[in-house]
């Protein structure tokens, strides 16, 4: 049984230790097997699943220990070479990663492990996660298919003197205990996945083959969808897929696929006006997400009236600090701060970097929407990512769209990166008040006290306003033929071994 899935772009690279954006993720996730893993996502779910929501995967089980450190044992699982998992497999591949990625040293420092000696072999199946930080991040940061463990024996027989992580070797071949190896690859065109035989869980497994082919024209995935020839394709525009949802079909299922991503307004903190909160609060109710969504995001999509996503699970967010459309307000508040003629500025935006090829369309709707007010915009399209990502980075632009994706669902991960200490502060904004909340809620395990944490964290950003949120976003994915598990998780991909017939 082969699957077929159509994407935008595939990587040139299925190294789990190279990053190549959204592509990876897609991808990548299927050819490893990570330590846990999220559950499957519930029939009717309103938000993603957290760190509450893990399962064993490669694990078959782990302890915490009154140090912090957890004690794990290893299932009996077998590479497509014949290779036993062992605890040096474990060893090696976090190794790897402190060497060549730049992403998992960065997640180690977020879950409280420790950077230079994260693994301590025991015996062959058992072996020790050292976590002298632990926190409520620890585990959830294995989730990263970056984690994913590595066959050594096979990786290390690819490896030269020149090369002795094998990353030549691995960026078109897999070697790992996971469902699926790769079987061929036309780098950042396609690639063929073929079911391992010897995984643990093979006979759950449905699906024998994957053939993952990169088609960048929307116009042209669309075609696909109607030609039957595929069973699955992501990232169609969103007037595309209101255009499957209307034609409907047999066979043919749009999944507006819960995402954690939350599109967002920035505004640089450093400069006036946008250091007045009272600014940042008057922009965000001029603004009508309502608006936004039916004009440029065809209708699909949640207002964003939070800083947080509610698709990331947390308590609920308080009512009486939701985001509103109330112009009105706005111009009190305006003039409150002294702005009572408004003022203006430049909106800078890269379809590419965020939040997507509707970044323009979104832009125009702001600037009629903050011209109401007594603001105007100057939309000012930045045709390089790279010129753009320098820009925001370097602190230059008035203001900005943005989109912003966790790759650890969960809320405090998120805010690390959003506001906290370990973030770069892109707006500029920040708080002692947030920072200490912040490292309370991280330390804390998850239960009441935490949530209680968090519901104080929600109020707080939600009148201090850091950035403005737009809108929670879906993802526009279409799905053709007999087959059910197709449900996203937290990192916006599938887990291949869970799809049926």
């Amino acid at each position: 049984m082969t699957f077929t899935m159509i994407f935008p772009a595939v990587p040139s690279n299925v190294d789990p230790a190279v990053y190549q954006g959204r592509p990876t993720g897609e991808t990548t996730q299927s050819v490893v097997s990570t330590l846990v893993r999220y559950v499957p996502l519930a029939e009717g779910a309103m938000a993603l699943q957290g760190p509450a929501d893990l399962q064993p995967e490669l694990a078959e089980s782990w302890t915490q220990e009154d140090s912090g450190s957890y004690v794990f044992t290893l299932r009996e699982a077998l590479s497509p070479s014949g290779n036993q998992v062992t605890s040096d497999d474990v060893l090696w591949t976090f190794q790897r990663g402190l060497e060549t990625d730049f992403i998992t040293p960065f997640l180690l420092n977020v879950g409280g492990i420790d950077g230079e000696n994260p693994i301590e072999v025991i015996d062959d199946r058992t072996f020790r996660l050292v976590a002298p930080s632990a926190n409520s991040l620890t585990l959830p940061v294995l989730t990263w298919y970056g984690m994913g463990i590595i066959d050594s024996v096979e990786a290390r027989s690819q490896a030269t003197d020149e090369d002795p992580w094998a990353q030549e070797w691995m960026a078109t071949n897999s070697a790992s205990y996971g469902a699926f190896q790769v079987e061929s690859m036309i780098p950042g065109e396609e690639i063929r996945l073929t079911k391992n035989p010897n995984y643990w869980g093979a006979d759950s497994v449905a699906i024998d083959n994957v053939v993952m082919r990169a088609v960048p024209d929307a116009g042209n995935r669309m075609l696909l969808v109607g030609s039957g020839e595929v069973d699955f394709v992501g990232g169609l525009t969103f007037d595309l897929f209101q255009s499957v949802v209307a034609a409907g079909g047999d066979g043919i299922d749009p999944i507006a696929g819960l995402d954690v991503n939350l599109d967002k307004l920035s505004l640089n903190t450093r400069f006036a006006p946008f250091d007045d909160v009272r600014v940042r609060q008057a922009i965000s109710l001029a603004i009508d997400r309502d608006a936004l969504i039916a004009g440029a995001y065809a209708g699909l999509g949640t207002p964003g009236l939070y800083p947080i996503s509610t698709a990331i699970p947390q308590p609920d967010p308080p009512t009486d600090m939701a985001a509103r459309y109330d112009p009105d307000a706005a111009r009190a508040l305006l003039a409150e701060a002294g702005l009572a003629d408004g003022f203006e500025f430049t909106l800078s935006i890269n379809p590419s970097s965020g939040p997507g090829p509707y970044a323009e369309q979104v832009a125009v709707l702001i600037q009629d929407q903050l011209r109401d007010v007594g603001i105007g915009v100057s939309i000012d399209l930045i045709s390089s990512p790279a010129d753009f990502n320098t820009a925001t980075r370097g602190g230059e632009l008035d203001a900005w769209l943005f989109g912003t994706r966790p790759l650890v669902n969960d809320v405090a991960y998120f805010l690390l990166l959003a506001v906290g200490p370990m973030s770069v502060k892109l707006e500029g904004y920040g708080s002692e008040a947030v920072d200490d909340l912040l490292g309370r809620i991280v330390a804390e395990p998850l239960g009441p006290a935490r949530d209680a944490l968090l519901s104080e964290m929600q109020s707080l950003l939600a009148s201090d306003v850091p950035y403005v949120p737009l809108v929670e976003t879906v993802l526009p994915w279409v799905h053709l033929g007999e087959f059910g598990g197709v449900a996203p998780n937290p990192l916006g991909a599938l887990y291949l071994q869970d799809v049926t017939p």
